[in-house]
């Protein structure tokens, strides 16, 4: 089993760890902390009870191939959200990076007596 959420250098020991899915016993191999492995097991079997709940006379291999169609269709949605969302942070940077730079440009051009952002005179002393 792949971890992505792993950013350490030293490598973790990869160890079996026996899990239930869909009450089959399971063995796999992962080099994630087992509580993390609990986690995944956890919510994979929790979206097959549901998928087997819908189905009528589904093996479990059906199950599971149902299952894992939708975690990857959910998986493609979020990450095309988190394109999306992405996009529009750089759009908007990229907009206040220019209005900074247009700001500066007059304050460099402005007589001193006025306030670059209001344009309203300043108050000197």
């Amino acid at each position: 089993m792949r971890t992505s959420s792993q950013k350490s250098d030293v490598p973790r020991p990869r160890r079996p760890l026996t899990v239930e899915l869909l009450g089959r016993q399971i063995t796999l191999v992962s080099d994630a902390p087992e509580t993390r492995v609990q986690e995944i097991v956890e919510a994979v079997n929790a979206r097959m009870t549901a998928t087997r709940g819908s189905l009528a006379r589904a093996s479990a291999e059906q199950v599971a191939i149902l299952t894992a169609l939708n975690i990857a269709e959910e998986l493609i949605d979020a990450e095309r959200r988190l394109r999306a969302l992405k996009d529009g942070v750089r759009s908007r940077s990229r907009w206040l990076l220019e209005a900074i730079d247009d700001l500066a440009v007059e304050a460099h051009d402005a007589p001193a007596t006025q306030d670059v952002i209001t344009g309203r005179p300043r108050h000197t002393s």
